[in-house]
């Protein structure tokens, strides 16, 4: 039977870029398929060298940005339980 020729259609993974000076990170990941959905970094020169390097400017001081985090439930440690289960 003939190889599918279906192709893998995984998305890129997306990564924000806090702190992002003028871009290592960034380089970094975008080297390995990743995509930049977000940087920010105080310092007025790295925004500047950023912006030369990438063709955007990231955003200021991330105290003035809303951040939302979601991941998994740490009730066990939250309650001071911390177990296997709760590991997994």
């Amino acid at each position: 039977m003939p190889a599918s020729s279906a192709q893998n259609t995984t998305p890129a993974p997306r990564f924000i870029d806090l702190f992002c000076g003028i871009g290592g990170f960034r380089l970094a990941f975008e080297k390995i398929g990743g995509r930049c959905v977000f940087s920010s970094d105080w310092d007025k020169y790295s925004r500047l060298t950023y912006a030369a390097n990438f063709g955007e400017t990231p955003h200021g001081d991330i105290h003035s940005v809303a951040v939302r985090i979601c991941g998994k439930s740490w009730r066990g440690v939250r309650r001071g339980r911390l177990n296997q289960a709760t590991l997994r």
